[in-house]
């Protein structure tokens, strides 16, 4: 069994900006209210838990992703009963640079998919999608070979752009409509 932590990790943004790694918690895990200056992606891979601000609790379980902005003090907070793993991926806004069309991803990304609001990945082409664009930064990141800093930064793009349109995607399916709500509802209940 992969060992759980106790204790947070240490963020290593360094000069590229961007940092991923994956959190398997123990019951006992502890970490305090923190505001940093970075943004976060929390993909919940496992168990179930909260992320908590200084205004809020965020009930949170596996397949779902919760976007925290840069300055929220907030922390992950486990049931201890199923204690959560969790993918996180940490960036700087300055990555982004001076490029229009790399802050354009941001700018979409901030003002389409909410934060502090967990979302359900319901279906399992757009958790395929997710899981192997997050396995493909860690991979980048893990093996810094020559240019890894420009893979690593588009592949960001593509991943925010990604989750912009699947956000704006499941936002389109109209709750009004009974059928479409009904099965909805059905292949939730089959996927769960």
């Amino acid at each position: 069994m992969k060992r759980r932590r106790k204790r947070p990790h240490r963020v290593h943004l360094g000069e590229r900006g961007i940092y991923i790694f994956e959190s398997r918690h123990s019951p006992d895990f502890h970490m305090e209210l923190i505001e940093q200056d970075f943004q976060h992606l929390y993909v919940v891979r496992g168990g179930r838990g909260f992320i908590e601000t200084d205004r809020e609790r965020l009930p949170v379980r596996e397949n779902q992703l919760v976007y925290v902005p840069a300055r929220v003090p907030q922390r992950p907070v486990d049931d201890p009963e199923d204690p959560l793993t969790l993918i996180i991926l940490c960036f700087y806004e300055s990555v982004f640079g001076d490029c229009s069309s790399a802050a354009g991803a941001l700018r979409l990304f901030v003002s389409s998919f909410p934060a502090l609001s967990p979302f359900k990945v319901g279906d399992n082409y757009t958790r395929l999608e997710v899981r192997n664009r997050l396995r493909a930064l860690f991979v980048e990141q893990m093996q810094q070979r020559e240019g890894s800093d420009s893979v690593i930064l588009s592949q960001l793009i593509e991943l925010l752009v990604f989750l912009s349109r699947t956000y704006a995607e499941h936002r389109a399916l109209s709750p009004t409509d009974p059928g479409a709500a009904a099965f909805a509802g059905s292949l939730q209940y089959l996927d769960e």
